[in-house]
């Protein structure tokens, strides 16, 4: 976590901050409260490993936050993370990489689905950050997740090894790659296809799914997906490129 977490040179803050460039875990003993200063210290920009991870994320299962005050203008943002307890042993990679962020420790969950009935998972948030506040600004207009216009310049393959273990789904007989991208518009989809085509060679198909499109990886491009992204992936989520161990 060191690259993405800047030491200020503030003696006020040095401690806190300085025991996450350690490795230690700074924001996980509930009784110590961040001020304002302390958390302007913490850096999270997109170039860093950190921020392409998150970059991916967002297009996939993570999602931000970002109230109003009571005086109607915005305070900073957490960023927030969720899987169902088949998915723990990934839900827990992603943790440790956000977890300097976090005050508290992540939590178990019990919610009903129409669709499977009960299910349980687990979730973390991360405090509200500053340096969080440049991906809502990318992915949210009026208040609803988003594809940025220029994802093409941020999205890379440590992003796509993390939106592949959130959405994607290997079809073993055909050999394809499916990205379940349901939530997002037509246009976004065909948009996020162009960024894979040209920014990583992928040959992709639209597929409709009830309402909503989904991004279909055809065969003749699974080695090279595999080749871009597989070092990134936490080995629980290999399957979902059709590696077994």
């Amino acid at each position: 976590m060191g690259s993405s977490i800047f030491l200020g040179i503030f003696i006020l803050f040095n401690k806190a901050v300085g025991s996450a460039i350690k490795g230690e875990e700074p924001c996980c003993d509930k009784k110590k409260r961040l001020s304002k200063l302390e958390r302007s210290a913490f850096r999270l920009d997109p170039e860093s490993k950190e921020g392409q991870i998150l970059i991916g994320l967002l297009l996939g299962d993570g999602w931000l936050i970002r109230n109003k005050s009571k005086s109607g203008t915005l305070n900073n943002t957490r960023f927030c993370f969720s899987q169902s307890v088949v998915n723990t042993e990934y839900f827990m990679f992603v943790y440790e990489i956000f977890k300097p962020y976090c005050q508290g420790e992540y939590y178990q969950f019990n919610k009903f689905s129409k669709l499977t009935g009960p299910f349980s998972g687990y979730q973390f948030n991360t405090l509200v950050f500053p340096c969080l506040n440049i991906y809502h600004d990318l992915f949210y207009k009026q208040g609803k997740k988003r594809v940025p216009l220029n994802i093409i310049d941020y999205l890379t393959p440590i992003g796509l090894a993390f939106w592949i273990s959130d959405d994607g789904t290997y079809n073993k007989r055909d050999n394809i790659l499916t990205l379940c991208t349901d939530s997002y518009t037509e246009s976004e989809v065909e948009l996020l296809m162009e960024v894979l085509a040209k920014k990583f060679g992928l040959k992709c198909r639209k597929e409709k799914k009830n309402s909503s499109f989904r991004i279909v990886i055809i065969k003749s491009s699974i080695d090279k997906v595999r080749s871009l992204v597989l070092e990134h992936m936490d080995p629980s989520m290999h399957y979902k490129l059709g590696v077994y161990a």
